[in-house]
């Protein structure tokens, strides 16, 4: 009889009650968005066999178009709130993989052979294509900004996505060399490029003084630290991939939690370059291919690969939404004539 009692009271208990009757209306909406963006991005691949486009490009037009409606379809916007996320999380759980993936699918010898030129424009290059945008920004635009905000800007928008541009030069058969500098320098740009926004946001904030002294050391330990991560954890992932055989789940596996491992250690516990260190995470596995069981190599390529297509197709799209959604009600017809201006001055500082 008092189990029954008690029964009862949970039934009539108002707090119980309403937590399950909400949870029963809990709408998987971020899921539904992630799977929709899928679809459309194997729908739009499909469309871009007959019709040479990029296929980012298209994507982030895409998803510009779902974010202007969303700003006034309340059902589109319920299941846009996946681009209200925090940009962290997006960056911990895309970048690693995409980072990872360019490494790993690299020729070394051909890396090792343009690492002059991939360097030079992944760092110099970077620098100036900062401080030129960082000037257009000042006294081009008259943003009313100082040279650590505009370098903050810089940086932005300086390091280059070579996604349509390598897939472009295989279509017109251009040298293999010619792809490996600009998907080598991409690869090397979005960790110096995170570096010196890093360096300027501190500097922009009122009351952070650094001297050139302070800058220069904290540059020299996040540029060499991540790469000297990068090659410890790749080693370490290697001596163990080369104790299995024939095991693709368990080499996957590995490969996957080495890439997230060596990004968080990076980021969180040493303050190093995440980027770097998975960048030569990457290219130290792909180096020491002997590592991985030949029969599984093909497959583990194949699954990178995925990842790395899902997540390009999630960002892009994700990238649309965002620009619209905030430009809609944040912005004005001046400001969009500015983005259009610097959209002309960045690609001609490119």
């Amino acid at each position: 009889m008092s189990n029954v009692t008690n029964l009862t009271d949970v039934n009539t208990d108002p707090t119980l009650t309403n937590s399950h009757a909400s949870s029963e209306h809990v709408q998987p909406t971020a899921i539904i968005f992630i799977f929709f963006s899928c679809a459309l991005g194997a729908v739009i691949r499909t469309v871009l066999k007959k019709v040479r486009l990029p296929y980012t490009v298209v994507l982030m037009i895409l998803g510009g178009v779902i974010g202007a409606i969303s700003s006034h379809v309340p059902l589109v916007a319920a299941h846009t709130t996946l681009a209200s996320l925090d940009p962290h999380i997006i960056l911990n759980v895309f970048l690693p993989v995409l980072i990872f993936e360019s490494a790993f699918a690299m020729e070394i010898h051909m890396f090792m052979k343009s690492a002059v030129q991939i360097i030079v424009l992944a760092i110099p290059g970077l620098l100036l294509a900062s401080f030129l945008s960082c000037l257009a920004s000042m006294y081009v635009f008259t943003y009313k900004w100082n040279w650590y905000i505009g370098m903050v800007f810089g940086s932005l928008v300086s390091a280059t996505d070579p996604v349509a541009v390598v897939a472009l030069l295989k279509d017109v058969g251009a040298s293999k060399q010619m792809g490996t500098v600009i998907e080598g320098e991409s690869l090397l740009n979005d960790g110096a490029a995170i570096v010196i926004f890093k360096i300027f946001e501190i500097l922009a904030v009122p009351g952070n003084v650094y001297t050139g002294l302070d800058i220069t050391k904290h540059f020299a330990l996040v540029t060499l630290g991540g790469p000297l991560l990068g090659f410890v954890m790749g080693k370490l992932t290697t001596l163990w991939l080369v104790n299995i055989f024939n095991d693709a789940i368990t080499e996957i596996t590995i490969t996957l939690c080495s890439t997230y491992i060596t990004f968080y250690i990076g980021e969180v516990w040493l303050n190093v370059s995440g980027v770097l260190a998975v960048v030569v995470l990457g290219l130290t596995v792909s180096s020491e291919r002997t590592s991985i069981s030949p029969e599984v190599e093909a497959f583990l390529h194949r699954f990178w690969e995925m990842l790395a297509y899902l997540a390009n197709t999630l960002i892009f799209i994700l990238v649309g939404v965002v620009i619209t959604e905030k430009a809609i009600h944040h912005s004005e017809l001046h400001d969009w004539f500015l983005l259009a201006a610097n959209y002309v001055f960045i690609f001609v500082i490119r």
